[in-house]
């Protein structure tokens, strides 16, 4: 198939127009070839995913955190960013990003979260006003009624195997709010929506004396809270093209830069 088809079926389905304003999506690299047969399937471009993409004959990596995010001034192989491009190109390996327009995707990064969490969604954190079905953030209800803050945690630890960071408020929780990945920034939207919790990643110590009193905070970690993401990008190719000369291949590497102690 040409790149080009390639990314005309892919942006009918997570529309460009949904990310974030200030994310970097799409074809962001084109390595020479015009067609794209067998594509990895990866979280994020790090060198162990180059390498199962050469040893794949990979045309392509789709992957969900941007390789090019800032302006690049330079490809130099002495640095990380300019060692992986460089090395794209000499293998022949193109690179395509969904980031947050999978977020805003119906079944994207939030709703896989609440699926593996086992709670029922019930719409979107903010839904986006021009595309129906789409928005950032995922609203979901405990089934069956509603838990302890506990049971929450307990739950949260098993899907996401990361060390909790929350703020102990003692209320039960029915109403729960999800964005994976750092989502701090629409806690208005949790509190519009009237959420008894509130899981996502990257939060600050003063963000937790921000919701004191107000929502049940649990920061899962950025990486532990989208590790479903990757899984549900090749569920969703793996539909698109079931009737085209497509191959998608779901990385078996994912490793986080982060290490705990």
């Amino acid at each position: 198939m040409q790149i080009s088809d390639f990314v005309g079926t892919v942006n009918k389905i997570l529309p460009p127009e949904t990310a974030m304003s200030f994310d970097k999506v799409g074809l962001q690299l084109q390595s020479g070839n015009t067609e794209v047969s067998k594509i990895l399937v990866a979280y994020e471009i790090i060198p162990e995913i180059v390498d199962e993409a050469i040893a794949l004959h990979a045309d392509m990596i789709f992957a969900f955190h941007p390789l090019i995010f800032n302006p690049m001034t330079n490809i130099c192989e002495d640095e990380r960013q300019g060692w992986l491009v460089t090395k794209l190109i000499k293998h022949g390996i193109s690179v395509f990003i969904a980031h947050t327009n999978f977020d805003a995707y119906r079944f994207g990064t939030s709703r896989l979260l609440a699926d593996k969490l086992d709670l029922e969604t019930t719409g979107f954190l903010l839904p986006d006003a021009n595309y129906p079905n789409t928005g950032m953030g995922t609203v979901a209800e405990v089934k069956g009624g509603a838990i302890t803050e506990s049971e929450l945690l307990d739950r949260v630890k098993s899907v996401c195997g990361s060390i909790l960071r929350y703020n102990a408020t003692g209320r039960k929780i029915k109403k729960v709010a999800l964005l994976g990945g750092s989502g701090f920034s629409f806690i208005n939207e949790v509190y519009a929506n009237n959420c008894d919790a509130f899981i996502t990643g990257d939060c600050s110590y003063h963000r937790f004396h921000e919701v004191f009193g107000k929502v049940f905070l649990i920061d899962a970690g950025h990486n532990e809270t989208e590790k479903f993401v990757a899984g549900g990008i090749y569920d969703l190719l793996c539909e698109l093209f079931k009737n085209e000369n497509i191959k998608p291949v779901l990385a078996t590497t994912s490793k986080s830069p982060v290490s705990i102690w």
